[in-house]
């Protein structure tokens, strides 16, 4: 004799199909907020003179100018260049902004294509 809740009973990959949506259910929810706040940015006037350039990226151009994340990292005064390739250093300084880490001094660098007056 079954028992009447056998077909309730979950296969061996039910958890990991349980996690893989538990994750897909966090980065929605993070990237509708990054939207939401993006959005609410986009009201606002530009940071830069020419972040209309990066199309549908300039809401999120903007809320992250507006978080200090492009500090001191502008191609040039007021403006992104949405268009021009990004040098390493500044990749890795927006980087540790976004993953909230305080850079530190030093005199050298570890890298043949970064000056050590780099950030």
């Amino acid at each position: 004799m079954t028992s009447p809740h056998a077909h309730l009973r979950q296969s061996s990959s039910a958890p990991p199909r349980l996690l893989a949506g538990s994750i897909l259910l966090v980065v929605a929810a993070l990237v509708a907020t990054v939207l939401a706040l993006a959005a609410a940015a986009a009201e606002d006037e530009a940071r830069f003179t020419d972040s209309a350039e990066a199309g549908g990226h300039q809401a999120a151009v903007d809320t992250l100018a507006g978080w200090g994340y492009f500090e001191d990292t502008e191609c040039d005064t007021d403006m992104f260049c949405p268009w021009d390739p990004v040098d390493r250093w500044v990749m890795a300084v927006w980087l540790v902004r976004a993953l909230g880490y305080k850079p530190y001094n030093t005199d050298t660098s570890r890298f043949a294509d970064v000056s050590a007056d780099e950030w």
